[in-house]
């Protein structure tokens, strides 16, 4: 973290010596760096047989839907369940039929630098956003990887975004922002987290009522894609699985007093939401929550932790409150 005030100056000098269209050809170049080096590293690893299992979990879903065979029935190669939800396999399909669903990562990250390249002072902080994601080594090795978790917050923090803008600039939010909600929502099973604080949020500025019926458009989005999944065969449904990652060997299994806990802690902290930091600010912490205590429970009793992976979910909203509320205070989020 020491190193992010030293980009922060570099970037706020470039930004006073260069236009704003060059600004967008510093930033672009950073997500070019980024690709290449996925390029490389990717190629390397793929021929050494590198288990890439989120990307691998990912791809084999999306074929076996594309097939019309049902795609929570196989495995990856570690044996383990397929946990993207059905809302995930159909924002990857483009990029699984052009040859890999590690390829949306950097579609997400451009469409990212562009929409905050057009908010209003949100696209001051643009490239200090992007410095903190590309140097997590989270992000390096999602890279490496060609995971999915970068492009699932990605898309994920965009949906709310095109949600909560328009609302706080008092403008109405029409119809595809809640149904790209609804869709972002079925990717994974942790991306509901965010319903209370976008909830909390609309009942703070528009009321109860118009709240309910906003969400209400996402939340059947989100049935209408995830249910037939489901009831299809719903002993099958791996995405149910998934909770499997809060346990932590040694122990007894804490899961659902780990999945309350959190939905707790996601309510209180979602109360007063009622601006786009506070979102930010209430997402990284609420998804830090189940990593944190199973990351913690995992070090004290085995020493070692295989979830820290998963830490992505904190550092992209985390990124972007963290530089909102950082780098220039003078200029609101919005």
């Amino acid at each position: 973290m020491l190193i992010y005030p030293a980009l922060i100056a570099t970037d706020s000098l470039a930004r006073k010596t260069l236009k704003s269209r060059a600004g967008v050809w510093l930033v672009g170049g950073k997500l070019f760096v980024a690709a290449t080096v996925f390029l490389i590293i990717n190629t390397i690893t793929s021929s050494i047989d590198y288990a890439a299992d989120r990307n691998e979990a990912l791809d084999i879903a999306v074929r076996e839907a594309v097939s019309a065979r049902y795609p929570y029935d196989l495995k990856t190669q570690l044996g383990n369940p397929l946990s993207p939800l059905p809302g995930a396999l159909l924002l990857a399909l483009p990029f699984v039929l052009l040859g890999g669903s590690a390829y949306q990562n950097f579609f997400w990250l451009a469409i990212f630098l562009m929409v905050a390249q057009r908010q209003s002072g949100l696209g001051q902080k643009a490239s200090a956003v992007m410095w903190a994601i590309l140097l997590s080594p989270l992000f390096l090795q999602e890279i490496v990887y060609g995971g999915d978790l970068l492009a699932n917050n990605i898309y994920l923090l965009l949906a709310v975004l095109w949600i909560v803008l328009p609302v706080e600039r008092q403008a109405a939010a029409p119809i595809l922002p809640l149904i790209f909600f609804g869709i972002a929502l079925s990717s994974r099973f942790n991306s509901l987290l965010y319903l209370p604080m976008v909830g909390m949020f609309l009942v703070n500025r528009i009321g109860m009522r118009s709240a309910a019926v906003w969400l209400s458009v996402s939340l059947i989005v989100f049935a209408a894609i995830t249910l037939p999944f489901y009831f299809y065969a719903p002993g099958a449904f791996s995405p149910l699985h998934a909770t499997g990652k809060l346990k932590v060997e040694g122990l007894p299994d804490l899961s659902a007093a780990i999945l309350l806990f959190t939905a707790i802690v996601s309510l209180w902290v979602s109360k007063n939401t009622r601006t786009v930091n506070d979102v930010m600010r209430n997402a990284a912490i609420v998804q830090a929550m189940p990593i944190g205590l199973v990351v913690v429970a995992d070090l004290v009793v085995n020493r070692s932790t295989s979830i820290l992976g998963y830490g992505l979910n904190v550092v992209v909203p985390g990124a972007m409150y963290f530089f909102s509320s950082f780098f220039d205070k003078k200029v609101p989020l919005s």
